[in-house]
């Protein structure tokens, strides 16, 4: 009997010692710009970020699309890096594609540095992806992620609240309802990349300073950009495989199609 006991004492030992030997799966990191990520990320048609090519979109002004909403109190978020879990957050996004009222909650934030969308080619300095969930798993849009460009320039009270006090305060970035505002639909964000995902890019840049960028590359997302081998935090541009590009604009403002960077 001491002879089997030890034989499969020994026996599970060496299996334990043969798991903690594999190698572990590899980091998930952007030193590939998303080529070397499997499943939906290499195979799905309807993939994010895309150039948006300003010649080429499609106006649209209510009742089609509305303005969207954002119903988001201010309140205490870590700053989050890309593979940690979702967290609860407080707040919701509100507005009516092809005549369909539609809502979704805030689940977290984070940054891309540089930014992930290209505007006519141009890649800003930083992006921020403030990423909506459906209330249920059932809904046929997976989420909805609103994507605000920056560019250098003055201090942003948005950043300066995210960055010194942990405090996410869209009243200092975004008027709501976001009238005038790039659409289309695309992948979410890793791990998974499922579609579709709706994605709402504001027709504003907005500015940051450089000791604010600075600052949030030196901070939580230090480790994210070493791993990323010096190409940045984002996924390479994605092919549009036949979408439409929408541009909802204000009917005031309904001969006006081009980006505007305002201060």
């Amino acid at each position: 009997m001491y002879s089997l006991l030890t034989f499969l004492l020994l026996l599970f030992l060496t299996q334990a010692q043969d798991t903690v030997n594999e190698p572990s799966p590899p980091a998930f990191t952007f030193a590939q710009g998303g080529q070397d990520w499997g499943g939906l990320c290499a195979t799905g048609q309807s993939q994010s970020p895309i150039n948006i090519l300003t010649s080429s979109l499609f106006p649209i002004s209510d009742p089609y699309f509305s303005a969207v909403s954002l119903n988001i109190p201010p309140q205490l978020m870590p700053l989050q890096d890309f593979m940690l879990p979702f967290y609860s957050a407080n707040g919701t996004v509100d507005a009516v594609f092809n005549d369909q009222p539609f809502q979704q909650y805030l689940a977290e934030t984070h940054f891309h540095l540089p930014g992930e969308h290209t505007i006519d080619g141009l890649r800003y300095p930083l992006e921020l992806h403030a990423s909506f969930i459906p209330a249920s798993s059932s809904e046929a849009i997976r989420g909805l992620t609103l994507a605000v460009l920056f560019q250098e320039g003055a201090e942003s009270q948005f950043i300066d609240s995210y960055v010194n006090r942990r405090i996410v305060d869209f009243s200092l970035l975004l008027s709501s309802p976001v009238e005038d505002y790039f659409y289309y639909s695309g992948g979410r964000e890793v791990p998974d990349c499922s579609e579709p995902n709706l994605y709402i890019v504001p027709n504003r840049v907005f500015e940051i300073s450089t000791d604010q960028l600075n600052a949030l590359a030196g901070g939580p997302y230090a480790g994210s950009i070493g791993e990323a081998d010096y190409h940045g935090l984002y996924r390479d541009i994605q092919p549009l495989n036949g979408r439409t590009v929408y541009h909802r604009v204000p009917i005031a403002e309904s001969e006006s199609f081009l980006l505007v960077i305002l201060p």
